[in-house]
């Protein structure tokens, strides 16, 4: 959280050291609630962890950290790798983190379709092969924090990047809705108001039911301030109230009967022991009032975005296909066939599988297969069987779909031909000639 957005909450003090936070903590800094033997990454909403019980090869530790709702870490900056290798040093090992590249993909990150752009080699590449590699990040004593393309098959430690599992820092959790709830310091108009929220990946706080109004009661009761903010007003439909973007009618509200007959207004939350009802109306929303900002870690709904208003892509792997609020990356990778931080590219023609990984055979017509399964789109080309086309012809047949018969007067016990064109590979028996040997010869 950084400066003007929203100031740090009460119940911590101005400035003061939210349980669990490091010693060095800034209140103007970000920082979550990591889980258990996680630590978060430096000026980032996630969280890493390095794995050093067992080693294993690049697809495998990334194999691994999706099923922690991971994936291998990503550098991005000399700040973050900087903070990586101070974090986890070790005498001599080195780990897997999420680059990887060929001489036609170029280097990336994960699944992304963008060319990864800072590199700290410890020798500079010079040439990528066809064959994958994959990034090393060195963790010993001489050339820590510099990387290396290495086999992505050797067997090594792995770093994970998760996100946040909690509320942030000066954020107090709400258990019925697994969202974050904040309140301001500062007085703003509606409309700054939502601003400032949103720069802080959240939004003005909606309230769908009694249990949740209660909650905010509860949080508010005790402070001196009164009217705050809260996400219901009328602006994009006329004479109706709406929370935030949402288009539906609000089935719960908190208004004294009549208060809403208002053509254009705000709604903020006030305690009155005078009042049953907490909510009212301002007219202008431009009088100043605090406010009361709510962030989700991640949407509800298998949705994502600063307003949870993105459906993230069907093509998320896993059976609750949850993506990452900020970035839209699905948190457990995609399913074959699909590519990209979001899962939203086809694997190319000539590729199928997890992450594309793998070529149709050579045996499909135009190189082209199923992205999925690997099927041969355009069928078999001659010489080539099965439903991928990676079944060479054999006993003696060749061509299309291997329908055809090698002659008998290919020379050799088997009568064997070429596999595309019949053409005999050993030549002609006595009496027979042509490049199939499938016409007679006339012996005198």
């Amino acid at each position: 959280m950084t400066g003007d957005c929203v100031e740090p909450l009460g119940r911590h003090g101005v400035g003061g050291r939210p349980p669990g936070a490091p010693r060095d903590y800034n209140p103007g800094s970000i920082f979550v609630t990591c889980p258990d033997g996680w630590t978060q990454s430096n000026g980032t909403w996630t969280c890493l962890k390095l794995f050093h019980d067992s080693k294993v090869t690049w697809d495998e530790a990334r194999k691994a950290c999706k099923t922690l709702g991971s994936d291998l870490v990503r550098i991005t900056d000399t700040e973050k790798n900087a903070f990586i290798t101070k974090t986890f040093k070790s005498s001599s090992d080195s780990t897997h983190i999420g680059l990887s590249g060929t001489i036609n993909s170029g280097l990336q990150w994960l699944d992304e379709q963008s060319q990864a752009t800072m590199f700290i080699w410890k020798t500079p590449i010079i040439n990528l092969a066809e064959e994958k590699l994959c990034g090393v990040l060195d963790l010993g004593p001489v050339d820590s924090g510099k990387w290396e393309f290495k086999n992505c098959q050797d067997k090594r430690n792995y770093i994970c990047e998760k996100g946040p599992e909690s509320c942030p820092a000066e954020w107090i959790p709400h258990a019925h809705s697994t969202t974050c709830i904040r309140w301001s310091e500062s007085k703003e108009s509606y409309h700054i108001a939502r601003r400032k929220c949103q720069r802080n990946w959240s939004d003005l706080v909606t309230i769908r039911d009694e249990k949740k109004n209660r909650f905010i009661e509860d949080l508010l009761k005790t402070l001196s301030e009164n009217g705050w903010w809260i996400g219901l007003n009328n602006h994009n439909s006329y004479q109706t109230l709406r929370w935030l973007d949402d288009p539906k009618d609000p089935p719960y509200k908190d208004f004294d009967e009549g208060s809403t007959s208002v053509t254009y207004g705000c709604v903020y939350f006030f305690i009155s022991k005078h009042a049953t009802h907490r909510w009212s109306e301002d007219h202008e929303c431009n009088f100043k009032k605090r406010y009361i900002c709510e962030y989700a870690p991640v949407c509800s709904g298998q949705m994502h975005g600063t307003r949870c208003s993105k459906r993230c892509s069907p093509n998320c792997a896993g059976t609750v296909k949850n993506c990452f609020r900020l970035t839209g990356h699905c948190m457990n990778g995609c399913l074959p066939g699909y590519k990209g931080y979001a899962c939203d590219t086809a694997c190319e023609k000539s590729t199928y599988g997890d992450n594309c990984a793998k070529k149709c055979s050579i045996g499909c017509l135009n190189n082209e297969c199923d992205n999925i399964q690997g099927t041969c789109s355009n069928g078999c080309k001659a010489g080539y069987i099965r439903e991928k086309c990676n079944k060479r012809c054999e006993n003696a047949t060749y061509g299309e779909n291997c329908s055809k018969n090698c002659s008998i007067g290919c020379s050799g016990p088997k009568h064997e031909c070429d596999i595309f064109n019949g053409t005999c590979l050993f030549g002609c028996t006595a009496g027979y000639q042509s490049d199939r040997c499938d016409k007679s010869k006339n012996i005198t």
